[in-house]
């Protein structure tokens, strides 16, 4: 789930929008003056979208088209949600569970990011070091070794012809440590979604599409959607194709007239064996949602011990990465230094 859609209307600004809608429509005003109210003391952006619903509502649109009219701000989601809600007579209530879902993705996304920045930090803080050791340490060797009469080869050489150049061209070596910076990012990045999406990492990404199906699939069949619909929305909202057709095919099977607990049963690449039995136990119960959102606080139990093993094997290993990288510099550097101690004689 992205935090920022493509109109530039922020998660955290739907979310604000969905509650106090939610709050304004209980205490009775209709929903016209509701958005009023909103353009007035929202921010410039929610000011603009409630000014369009109010046009289109205007013209004979119910709430549900005008936001779907919307698609950079809301989401198909929140338009589904938004019909049922008018549907039903109870749109207070299906925006106040649309904000609650949307604000506890949100703090799921922002909890994984936490998680993260301290071995990024790390990342960052080695090229400072590297860089700290051309454009400082080096040049002072440098002219050590140019004092001794001692002629810089192979790489050595080659460092220093780039600290050279780096220190003639100020803006160049700011622009080469942004570039590597940025290299390096994006080398982590895509080595760290290859580890979660790994067996290594317990299947870390599954568990997380786990639960925001889980969640996704209680907040739906709570706000009265039909089991089918339900999981095609669901299908619709997930960005992963492969767990997305998982999904298509558990819904072809709950089409075809399968129980939900033996549809599920046949997709067990989808759902942890926990999730599994938390299934079977509402659908034979009657209280599927609520199940699921069992399944939703123990999905949620074990990415925080998962992120916190994580976190325990990547810091060391990126410190290890650091050093190595690190120590192999100083050995180039003063190697010439100790290859002429050692040649002196005793």
């Amino acid at each position: 789930m992205k935090i920022k859609l493509r109109g530039g209307v922020s998660l955290a600004e739907q979310i604000s929008f969905y509650r106090q809608l939610a709050v304004i429509l209980r205490s009775g005003l209709p929903l016209l003056h509701a958005l009023q109210l909103l353009q007035k003391h929202g921010s410039a952006k929610q000011m603009l979208l409630c000014y369009r619903l109010q046009q289109r509502l205007r013209r004979g649109s119910s709430l549900a088209q005008a936001l779907a009219a919307e698609p950079y701000c809301c989401s198909h989601l929140a338009v589904t949600l938004v019909a049922v809600g008018e549907e039903s007579g109870e749109l207070a209530t299906l925006l106040e569970q649309l904000a609650v879902y949307y604000s506890r993705q949100l703090q799921l996304r922002r909890f994984v990011q936490r998680a993260v920045t301290y071995p990024v930090f790390l990342l960052v803080a080695s090229v400072g070091v590297l860089l700290l050791f051309l454009l400082y340490i080096l040049p002072v060797l440098a002219d050590t070794y140019s004092a001794m009469g001692v002629r810089p080869t192979g790489t050595l050489a080659l460092l220093l012809a780039l600290k050279d150049g780096l220190l003639q061209q100020p803006l160049l070596a700011v622009l080469c440590a942004a570039a590597l910076t940025g290299i390096l990012l994006l080398m982590g990045r895509k080595l760290l979604r290859w580890f979660l999406r790994s067996r290594l990492s317990g299947n870390f990404h599954g568990l997380l599409l786990e639960v925001r199906f889980c969640r996704l699939l209680a907040l739906l069949l709570e706000s009265g959607v039909g089991i089918t619909r339900a999981v095609a929305i669901v299908t619709d909202t997930i960005d992963d194709e492969q767990y997305a057709q998982q999904l298509r095919l558990l819904n072809s099977r709950l089409q075809r007239g399968i129980a939900i607990e033996q549809a599920a049963g046949g997709a067990k690449e989808l759902f942890s064996a926990l999730m599994l039995e938390l299934v079977c136990v509402g659908a034979s119960t009657g209280y599927l949602p609520q199940m699921l959102q069992e399944a939703v606080t123990a999905g949620e139990q074990r990415l925080q011990q998962q992120l916190g093993r994580l976190q325990e094997l990547l810091v060391p290993l990126l410190l290890l990465v650091a050093a190595i990288i690190i120590a192999g510099i100083v050995c180039i550097i003063i190697g010439p230094l100790f290859e002429m101690l050692s040649a002196m004689p005793e």
